[in-house]
């Protein structure tokens, strides 16, 4: 059976975006920083808004202070998030 060629560049688009965001993340350290970066590449809202419920930091404090990677970590989240809110949380001003 052959596919159509007009089906072949969606498939392939779809197949590169999907390998694209199985990226693993592994903690280096139990470092606040470190367990906040892993919050925002794959941590969910609840679990973000916990985090910061129970440290000594804001959002604010945390978008100013924090880098994951070499990024803000707004921008970080934006890159590996798969959940809105978090984004949207970690990137407000």
């Amino acid at each position: 059976m052959e596919v159509p060629m007009k089906y072949l560049i969606p498939i392939a688009a779809l197949l590169l975006c999907a390998s694209a965001h199985s990226v693993s993340f592994q903690a280096a350290d139990k470092q606040f920083a470190t367990k906040m970066c892993m919050l925002a590449a794959k941590g969910t809202p609840a679990q973000l808004h916990q985090a910061v419920a129970n440290s000594q930091y804001s959002y604010l404090g945390i978008q100013k202070k924090i880098q994951c990677n070499g990024l803000s970590i707004g921008e970080f989240a934006k890159r590996h998030s798969p959940y809105a809110r978090v984004i949207k949380r970690l990137n407000r001003r």
